[in-house]
């Protein structure tokens, strides 16, 4: 499914519904809602710091004279699918289905957001395909570094395998610092091994930091440069040396 696909509340029930329908009637639900609302208490916050302090929404699942509530994250058009798989495994759950939902990606997707119902053994054979599982945790739990071990797509930029990735916060894991495993052209620009990359909420990029002396055919840069990037394009009359 399209990522970028929940323009108002209401497109969540669309969302739901089709994730739903891969559990074979499993997750067969009567009643399917998604409003704005208004933002967070404190209480929330301190169990969820990633909800920011603006409207959210409230998504309530229903089946018979069962009831389960979960906040997303509001005012974006992406998929808060971390945050909704959570909500839908806690139905699973609850109603002891023997799989549970696993948001997958694959290297040669864009945007796109996947979907598996399955036991763990299933997840296996997928990372096999070199399907990447993500996290779904119900507790947001720091996340440790990782070095990749073959290619892997990140906010819609592919990355090489050897890369090192650190995630600065909890779930959904937005913001984050990737360190090259090799040369590698990002966002058009080319990058020696060791440039770190730095990603913000919402997965934009904020800059990439250049480890050694490397040039371009249009640039030279001594080791240290910081180059920004904003509004899709490498900011290179802003670069600064020093990091």
């Amino acid at each position: 499914m399209d990522g970028e696909s929940v323009d108002t509340a209401d497109d969540y029930i669309d969302v739901v519904r089709d994730i739903a329908a891969i559990t074979g009637g499993i997750l067969e639900l009567d009643r399917v809602r998604c409003v704005e609302a208004a933002p967070p208490s404190n209480d929330e916050l301190d169990d969820d710091r990633t909800l920011e302090r603006d409207t959210t929404r409230v998504m309530t699942l229903g089946r018979g004279d069962r009831t389960w509530t979960g906040r997303l994250q509001g005012h974006t058009d992406w998929i808060d699918q971390q945050r909704l798989l959570v909500l839908m495994n806690r139905v699973l759950a609850d109603l002891g289905a023997p799989r549970r939902l696993h948001a997958i990606h694959h290297p040669t997707w864009g945007q796109e957001l996947g979907v598996v119902y399955a036991r763990d053994l299933e997840l296996a054979e997928l990372r096999q395909l070199d399907y990447t599982i993500e996290d779904d945790r119900d507790d947001a739990e720091e996340r440790e570094p990782e070095t990749l071990a073959a290619e892997r797509l990140i906010h819609g930029h592919l990355f090489p395998a050897g890369t090192r990735v650190e995630y600065w916060r909890d779930p959904p894991y937005d913001e984050m610092e990737v360190t090259l495993g090799a040369p590698h052209v990002v966002a058009g620009l080319a990058l020696p091994e060791g440039t770190i990359i730095t990603f913000l909420e919402e997965g934009e990029i904020l800059c990439c930091v250049i480890a050694v002396d490397h040039a371009t055919a249009d640039h030279r840069f001594v080791a240290g440069t910081r180059v920004p990037f904003e509004s899709g394009v490498w900011q290179f009359a802003k670069a600064e040396t020093g990091y």
